[in-house]
């Protein structure tokens, strides 16, 4: 075989892959479009994301909250002039 005819070979093969490639329903480009997509992957782990943060939060607040009180009560024990308040 000629370097010629190798060479239109190749064309008309890389033609008919074309042809092929033009051919392929649509629904089927979209839906490997919509494979490779990770949008949907990145909603999910946004939510995730915005759920676990606000659990943190609440979680967070309560441990302030808690503490707090802790503090204030054991202020309050080491000072005897507001235990003497409180109890006469």
């Amino acid at each position: 075989m000629t370097p010629e005819q190798e060479r239109l070979i190749a064309i008309l093969q890389y033609l008919e892959d074309w042809d092929k490639l033009t051919r392929t329903p649509v629904t089927s480009v979209q839906d490997y479009l919509k494979a490779i997509d990770g949008r949907a992957q990145i909603l999910s782990a946004t939510r995730n994301r915005r759920d676990a943060e606000l659990s943190l939060r609440g979680e967070y607040e309560q441990v302030v909250a808690k503490r707090t009180w802790v503090r204030l009560i054991e202020n309050l024990r080491l000072d005897g002039r507001i235990t003497r308040a409180i109890t006469a």
